[in-house]
């Protein structure tokens, strides 16, 4: 999915995770040339996980988490990949209108 999205025109940086085994794993991409996205990725886990990869792509893990990811790691992990990329946090923008997502459900 990382791969697919920082194709993207208006993206630039990516953070991409999924629970296997209970396990957080964790795909990051950036295409900036002033940036690593190893940095990125231990950064953003340092303290609560361990990542590493190369300039334009790494990967990371957060063991044991369970079979899902609770809303408290979502938030803590969003705030984190923010400050790393030294966004402010604001709302997303949507690559799909939500009147499609439903439409295709």
């Amino acid at each position: 999915m990382a791969d697919l999205l920082i194709r993207c025109r208006s993206i630039s940086r990516v953070l991409c995770g999924a629970v296997v085994g209970g396990d957080l794993l964790l795909s990051i991409r950036t295409d900036h040339k002033d940036e690593d996205a190893a940095l990125l990725a231990q950064d953003t886990l340092a303290g609560i996980g361990r990542g590493g990869g190369h300039r334009h792509r790494a990967g990371g893990k957060i063991p044991d988490v369970g079979p899902r990811i609770s809303e408290a790691l979502q938030e803590e992990l969003r705030n984190r990949w923010l400050g790393t990329c030294g966004v402010d946090r604001q709302r997303g923008t949507r690559l799909v209108p939500l009147r499609e997502i439903v439409e295709n459900l």
